[in-house]
């Protein structure tokens, strides 16, 4: 009996000490988890390093101790991170969503792609739906930030996706739209939506979808027309002159050149004296 207290005594240490590790790693997951809770109630952009940090001891409990109680339970946490990651998608805030879904699709490049398993090629089709669905919103947005916005990223990205198979004819939809819309009763707002339009479609990195830059031609060409004479009417004699100068000067062969150089004369009189206007 003397001789079998000092073993049993070590067991029951060893026992004690693998509990106590379990503990401190169950710990890390639960400040995990809980930073993942936080960070998901604010902007991508801002919880960002949290999502990085959070990873990170995924990353350290799966790998480097994936027998332990925590361990086993990372790729069940892991389902969980890519929810609060891509709430965006899931509100329907496609824009929004863009950013981090393109950070999820990164995941994989620095965590055993075993520990995703299916969540390792699920950011793919809501980030093309995302990018097409955000890019058609912002077709001929002057702000929407580099030629082509999302549109070109995902012909870039997914070039063979069904989302990207709709490009072309939304853009085509898009500018029947404001071509349409330059006779209405904002023309230069329109010509200029238009200019816009032309621009992002051309930079296009598909060469069926940028060739469609050329359905806005005619559309621009009787937008500045009507926009010059719309300021016209509205007084605006030095804006008036301008575009109807360059639209005599870029459309030679248009039927309305010379009334638009009589009215831009007409301008350029009623520049110094309205009433001739």
């Amino acid at each position: 009996m003397l001789l079998a207290a000092p073993a049993s005594g070590v067991v029951f240490y060893g026992s004690a000490q693998d509990e106590a590790v379990e503990q401190m790693l169950l710990d890390r997951l639960g400040e995990s988890d809980r930073t993942v809770r936080a960070a998901s109630g604010r902007s991508f952009d801002a919880a960002r390093a949290d999502y990085r940090s959070a990873l990170a001891v995924y990353r350290d409990l799966g790998e480097e101790h994936g027998g332990s109680r925590a361990g086993k339970l990372v790729p069940e946490r892991l389902k969980a991170y890519y929810e609060a990651v891509a709430a965006p998608y899931r509100r329907g805030r496609h824009c929004e969503a863009v950013a981090p879904l393109t950070y999820l699709r990164s995941v994989p490049e620095s965590i055993d792609p075993k520990l995703l398993g299916d969540l390792a090629g699920w950011p793919d089709g809501p980030l093309a739906t995302s990018l097409y669905a955000c890019g058609v919103s912002r077709l001929g947005d002057s702000t929407a930030g580099s030629p082509g916005g999302e549109l070109a990223e995902l012909l870039r990205t997914f070039p063979g996706s069904a989302q990207a198979g709709k490009v072309g004819p939304a853009v085509s939809k898009k500018i029947s739209e404001q071509a349409r819309a330059v006779s209405g009763s904002t023309p230069c707002s329109a010509t200029a939506t238009l200019r816009g339009l032309r621009a992002s479609v051309a930079s296009m990195p598909e060469k069926s979808v940028s060739v469609r830059a050329g359905e806005a031609d005619r559309g621009i060409e009787d937008g500045t027309y009507a926009c010059g004479v719309d300021q016209f009417r509205k007084k605006q004699f030095t804006e008036a002159r301008k575009t109807l100068t360059e639209f005599a000067t870029t459309y030679r062969k248009d039927g309305r050149r010379a009334r638009a150089q009589d009215i831009a004369i007409a301008a350029e009189i009623a520049t110094d004296r309205p009433a001739a206007g």
